[in-house]
């Protein structure tokens, strides 16, 4: 790791999971629904040190039930976009389970693209367990400050408060949780914390070699590429991406005379008022949430969007 001048303390990663990697369950049924399985069992594990055990995963299955269920938000904290991610209904879930075994992976990337742990998700979409789980783990192995990049951020925030991960020690506990834009949060830069989606465009080369394998080939598969991709991928294109990130800083760094020169111009004193005007944004951007402006733009954007598909289908 490296380390710049003023630098938040914090070390930065980012999960997401992906069902490209999916295993088809053999079933005594023909149906779509969860069945008794015909593959011989085989509980050897083969992931090493990167995966986390089903029963680590489980225990937090009961915050998936909570999620569910009616309850208040957390005092204080605004989830705007919360509402609009929810679990898939039981009966698509239903013929998910059916068809797969496991149904896909949900793993953690560090900033610059090495994996530090994934899980597999069993039967399931992407529920809350398999980040809580993730989560857990890197609070025990890390034990500092930890700066997530998760697209649903937002709705987990106000799930991490109402876990058990809420009760860890306070040196312990996540000081960043990134939702919204990336853009307000202050520390990050110009990070983006994409790694994720940049892993699994490689991995997705996977799903036909490990569609039929048990699960023990299963995790065997994932877990040798995973160590190819970290040590020939990754790693060695280590330097290359701090050396880009480097030129990158030099040439922001070059630009600044004529930031100077046009802050003056535009009467504009410290550069702490960008950091205003972010503020003020951010504030402007959370007040039209719900106006009937922004009802009345999104309804415009829908009917625009109807009459382009309307005109393709013609």
């Amino acid at each position: 790791m490296y380390e710049l001048v003023e630098e938040e303390e914090m070390m930065l990663f980012a999960m997401d999971g992906n069902e490209s990697l999916s295993v088809d369950i053999d079933e005594e049924t023909g149906k779509l629904l969860p069945g008794k399985s015909k593959e011989r069992m085989d509980d050897r594990e083969a992931g090493e040190n990167y995966w986390v055990l089903r029963d680590k995963v489980d225990k937090w299955a009961k915050e998936r039930v909570a999620n569910l269920l009616p309850r208040d938000e957390v005092p204080g904290e605004e989830t705007p976009c919360s509402d609009h991610w929810k679990n898939m209904i039981n009966d698509l879930t239903a013929k998910m389970w059916g068809i797969f075994d496991e149904t896909g992976i949900f793993l953690a990337l560090c900033c610059h693209g090495f994996v530090l742990l994934l899980a597999d998700m069993i039967r399931s979409g992407e529920l809350t367990k398999y980040p809580l789980a993730i989560v857990d783990e890197l609070l025990d192995m890390f034990g500092k400050k930890l700066g997530i990049g998760y697209d649903i951020g937002c709705h987990f925030e106000a799930t991490i408060k109402k876990s058990l991960l809420s009760e860890q020690p306070k040196e312990k506990l996540l000081t960043m949780l990134l939702k919204f834009l990336a853009t307000y949060v202050k520390g990050l830069g110009l990070e983006d914390l994409e790694v994720c989606e940049r892993f699994f465009s490689q991995s997705n080369a996977l799903a036909k070699p490990v569609r039929y394998a048990s699960r023990f080939h299963w995790q065997q598969e994932i877990t040798t590429y995973i160590k190819h991709f970290d040590s020939f991928e990754t790693y060695t294109n280590l330097s290359k991406f701090l050396c880009n990130n480097y030129q990158q800083a030099l040439g922001i760094l070059a630009t600044e005379p004529a930031l100077k020169q046009w802050m003056n111009h535009e009467g504009i004193r410290s550069v702490n008022e960008f950091e205003q005007w972010l503020v003020e944004e951010k504030e402007w951007l959370m007040s039209k949430k719900n106006s009937a402006a922004s009802q009345k733009e999104t309804l415009e954007m829908e009917y625009v969007q109807k009459l382009v598909n309307l005109s393709v289908s013609q």
